[in-house]
């Protein structure tokens, strides 16, 4: 039996899935297909492009390492072709925090680092898609004021005065939690929760990059990260490597010079015992063997004596 994660609604969603690997490309296809997708493939920098503006699809699962150009330079003609920027979920070997945050910066609405499972992917694309759909869906103030910047949640725009700042779908759902709640510091299992639609799982390290992203666009001062108080251990506060191997070392010797002392002491004590044992020993077996003269010469007298 086959459970899909995909809801009734997004049966007639189209992904395009741009990835020069045939092998995982067709893996990818397969799986999303068999939970009621609509899936086309490329192969290319530029027949991604082609695709996109093509077929217009719901979600782009783009590879980062492409033929012809990569998946950076993919990203953003398919982003500016659109009015909306479309969802776009990126594979990469990469997961330096600086590769994740070029990525995102251009127009990437998340990603996944190879290898991955194809349940994974799923997860995640769904996630993406059941955000995307929500987003004209809103009961709260059309506009929310944060300092210069003005969240306009009807349209999904941040504007700073009279400048747009272009945001990715998640980022503005990101921002869009932060701001409902300005003065609550949201811990990275409920913006897994609230932001990416993950009830249980996820990677946190998803979160620090999107976070960090937006920072980036619109200021450190605007997202606050506060980090939990923690106790620091007296080598950690030490600034010089060259200090914490000499301590470390100096520590090494004290403790193998109290063991081994430790060591002699209980061996001293032990050879102590066992010549108090020896001579004990001694003694018991002079005295067996004196008491029967003893027991003869006290013995009653014979005749003799007469």
């Amino acid at each position: 039996m086959r459970v899909s994660l995909a809801s009734p609604s997004m049966q007639s969603t189209t992904i395009a899935v741009v990835e020069d690997e045939e092998r995982i490309a067709g893996a990818v296809a397969a799986r999303l297909r068999a939970e009621g997708f609509r899936v086309e493939t490329a192969g290319s920098g530029p027949d991604g492009v082609e695709l996109c503006r093509r077929i217009a699809p719901d979600l782009v699962v783009l590879d980062w390492m492409l033929p012809g150009f990569d998946g950076i330079e993919a990203c953003r003609p398919i982003q500016a072709d659109r009015p909306v920027p479309v969802p776009v979920l990126f594979l990469t070997a990469r997961d330096a925090e600086a590769d994740v945050l070029v990525g995102l910066g251009i127009g990437a609405d998340d990603y996944i680092t190879k290898p991955f499972s194809p349940r994974e992917l799923v997860a995640r694309a769904t996630a993406i898609l059941r955000r995307a759909a929500r987003a004209g869906e809103t009961t709260a103030a059309p506009r929310v004021v944060i300092g210069a910047l003005t969240l306009a949640l009807e349209g999904r725009r941040l504007l700073r005065d009279a400048d747009e700042i272009r945001l990715t779908p998640t980022e503005f759902d990101l921002l869009a939690t932060l701001a409902s709640r300005p003065e609550h510091a949201f811990s990275r299992a409920e913006l897994l929760h609230k932001v990416w639609d993950w009830r249980a799982g996820g990677s946190t390290r998803t979160v620090d990059s999107h976070v960090a992203g937006l920072r980036r666009k619109i200021g450190a001062p605007i997202v606050r990260v506060r980090a939990r108080e923690r106790r620091v251990s007296p080598l950690a506060q030490i600034p010089s490597l060259k200090l914490k191997l000499g301590l470390v070392i100096v520590v090494a010797i004290v403790v193998a010079i109290v063991v081994t002392l430790a060591t002699m002491l209980i061996a001293a004590q032990l050879g102590l015992a066992l010549r108090w044992g020896a001579l004990v020993a001694l003694i018991v077996s002079l005295v067996c063997v004196q008491e029967p003269r003893v027991r003869w010469a006290s013995g009653p007298s014979t005749g003799g004596d007469k």
